[in-house]
């Protein structure tokens, strides 16, 4: 069925029908019932909006290094390192999910790092001058862990930490 024929407002009040819909069209072969060009701009839309769950999801993984970076003692929270444990986690579904969104890591990483350093300082309550222009070397390659794989610098220690403290009070399972 034509939505623009038979209600030409579906795909705007109801967008999950009109896609039920579209599919049914499209599986049934009826191509003069298909809405091209609502089609067109949500197959579009996809596209933006993993681009757009990247730069999100970069965004928070960079915040959180950072602030275990400038913030010593953060190095030490497990739920510091629990957040950029779940952002890896996602990145890499939707890195596996879509693939090409690879390439764009890097100029995605380099659009977000200023934003990111203004909004550390703030929550760090530290001048913004005293933040890297660039990223610290060990953020870089705890980024590069977040996307590839592998141990991140810092973290066995805060576990070992947890474990020994866990011991030690007697609260072992």
């Amino acid at each position: 069925m034509r939505q623009s024929k038979t209600d030409p407002d579906l795909y705007e009040r109801d967008l999950a029908i009109w896609a039920q819909g579209q599919a049914s069209a499209i599986r049934e072969g009826r191509w003069m019932g298909v809405d091209v060009a609502n089609l067109v701009e949500e197959i579009e839309d996809i596209g933006k909006s993993q681009h757009n769950e990247l730069e999100s999801r970069l965004s928070v993984l960079l915040m959180h290094l950072m602030k275990v970076e400038l913030q010593p003692e953060r190095d030490e929270n497990p739920s510091w390192w629990s957040t950029v444990i779940e952002q890896q986690r996602r990145i890499r579904r939707l890195l596996a999910k879509s693939p090409s969104l690879r390439p764009q890591i890097a100029g995605v990483v380099g659009e977000e790092y200023p934003s990111v350093r203004k909004r550390v300082a703030l929550e760090a309550n530290v001048a913004l001058e005293s933040i890297p222009v660039r990223l610290p070397p060990r953020v870089e390659r705890n980024l590069a862990i977040a996307l590839e794989g592998g141990d991140f610098e810092g973290l066995a220690d805060v576990l070992n930490m947890n474990i020994v403290r866990t011991r030690t009070h007697g609260t072992a399972h």
